[in-house]
């Protein structure tokens, strides 16, 4: 299935079209998806873990049916070894989220300790500043719509993120540096949810990119396209500073001296998360190697010929809607 967006997406590219590419996190080189953006035409991996039903079926949705090319002898052969280590999948992606669940509770803690040494008048003092001088002005176009995406995700191969891709096209990149030291800056987070806000409520489409380890409240990047302008947190599990064209430095709103007093708690707390963080790395790539050994049993019984085929009737199909 990979393979199969793959090349769709590279003739794409090859044509000078945008396409955007939603990566596996269990398997950064693999994708979960292609987005043609001119076309407004998207593919999808529909299979567990993601399930995805056609909800327009014929009429806007369409299912490419790839088990046609498999051979169903040869994988029956091999029926209890693919249940088993789909069953040995399943159980080290429970590992993984244990680890990761019990992490964000650690970064919960460290906030909380960051959160009452922050100057709150400091970081509202930012807070209007960037919508002053950023987002002040209302939208011409008034389309306010928000996507919300992940640009960063916790994988085998650590922790990765391809936000110089998402902010390759803004002319600005506004940048919030919470320092190698706070990876949890809660005042950063206080400040991108009152950007969003500010630009949703002036008529503004975002794109907003949240963080895996906390995805319900934690933003790491906004991006305006009609204002080709971006917003980033710049930290230890983020970006590089090199990506901004303005850096507010949110720890010269942090009271060091108070934060001295929490010094061991938040080393030990900071210990902690890295430990649990590999752990949880360590699970995927267990996981991924036991993916990989499910695929050797489907390998050898797919007809790769009809899947080619398959892929360029529908490059065809693509590029033949009016």
């Amino acid at each position: 299935k990979s393979s199969y967006m793959k090349r769709i997406a590279e003739k794409f590219l090859q044509m000078g079209e945008r396409v955007e590419l939603f990566h596996c996190s269990g398997d950064p080189h693999s994708l979960d998806g292609v987005r043609l953006v001119e076309r407004d035409i998207a593919l999808v991996d529909a299979t567990s873990p993601h399930v995805v039903d056609p909800k327009y079926p014929g009429a806007i949705d369409e299912i490419i049916n790839l088990g046609q090319f498999w051979s169903e002898k040869g994988i029956i052969e091999m029926a209890c070894d693919i249940v088993s280590t789909q069953s040995n999948i399943s159980y080290e992606y429970s590992r993984a989220y244990k680890y990761l669940n019990a992490a964000s509770y650690i970064s919960a803690d460290t906030c909380d300790m960051i959160e009452r040494c922050t100057d709150n008048n400091g970081i509202n003092s930012v807070i209007k500043d960037i919508i002053s001088n950023y987002i002040a002005k209302e939208s011409e176009t008034g389309a306010s719509n928000q996507r919300k995406l992940f640009a960063s995700a916790v994988t085998p191969a650590g922790l990765i993120n391809y936000c110089d891709t998402l902010l390759y096209d803004c002319k600005r990149v506004v940048g919030l540096y919470i320092g190698d030291d706070k990876g949890e800056m809660p005042a950063a987070d206080r400040i991108m949810n009152r950007i969003s806000i500010a630009a949703k409520e002036n008529g503004y489409a975002q794109e907003i990119f949240y963080c895996p380890m906390m995805p319900n409240k934690r933003i790491e990047h906004i991006v305006i396209p009609e204002l080709e302008l971006g917003f980033t947190v710049i930290g230890r599990y983020s970006n590089d500073e090199t990506v901004a064209t303005k850096i507010y430095n949110l720890n010269e709103h942090v009271n060091r001296a108070m934060l001295r007093g929490y010094g061991d708690k938040i080393s030990e707390n900071d210990n902690m998360y890295r430990t649990l963080l590999l752990n949880a790395q360590s699970a995927l790539k267990d996981a991924y190697w036991l993916h990989n050994t499910l695929e050797s049993y489907y390998v050898p019984n797919i007809d790769f010929d009809g899947v080619e085929k398959s892929c360029n009737a529908t490059i065809d199909k693509i590029l033949n809607f009016s």
